[in-house]
């Protein structure tokens, strides 16, 4: 969220983490810190949802990195709950979803996604065994809005060491009927 606030200070940041401890340690030793604009929200990440649904706010972006011990939390990887997310989307809005290539759930994550929201992208970057969905509520940017927001960013994020031309060689898209694997359901 600290990077992200950097990258777009006129952004709203809204983050979700169950464990307070996760809060306090970013406060302590990242230099996260909230205000108007960089919020944090310490409960379950579907109970949020379903709360923000409720409310009828909506994002333009939610970004998902929700790990346990083993792998994402199974009630934050179905059907259901990619529904109650998608509902709090904006008509534009993405999902980013932090996974991994190498997992039993692989195929069963990937249907899941496409039953929801059809084709979504396929991120595999250069980190072994790492993976990011993008999904979207509407249509997927298309390759030549990908490059043109590339080519926006690049001097923003090559101090994160992102080189955004090697970047957009990890765009994949996953056609959403390619899967036939049963989706993820609560």
């Amino acid at each position: 969220p600290t990077a992200f606030h950097a990258l777009l200070p006129d952004a709203t940041i809204d983050s979700v983490e169950i464990d307070p401890a996760v809060v306090k340690v970013a406060q302590t030793w990242f230099g996260y810190e909230t205000g108007p604009r960089q919020r944090v929200f310490v409960e379950d990440g579907r109970a949020y949802v379903q709360r923000v649904r409720d409310s009828g706010l909506q994002y333009d972006m939610i970004l998902l990195d929700a790990f346990d011990a083993d792998y994402i939390p199974a009630h934050l990887l179905t059907v259901e709950f990619l529904q109650e997310l998608r509902s709090i989307l904006s008509d534009e809005g993405l999902v980013v979803a932090n996974s991994f290539t190498r997992s039993h759930l692989n195929e069963r994550e990937s249907a899941t996604y496409a039953t929801v929201f059809g084709d979504f992208y396929n991120l595999r970057a250069g980190i072994e065994g790492n993976r990011v969905i993008v999904a979207a509520k509407g249509e997927l940017p298309a390759p030549g809005v990908l490059q043109a927001n590339a080519a926006r960013l690049a001097s923003r994020l090559k101090p994160y060491g992102i080189d955004t031309s090697e970047a957009l060689d990890w765009f994949r898209r996953a056609p959403g009927g390619l899967f036939t694997a049963p989706p993820l359901r609560d």
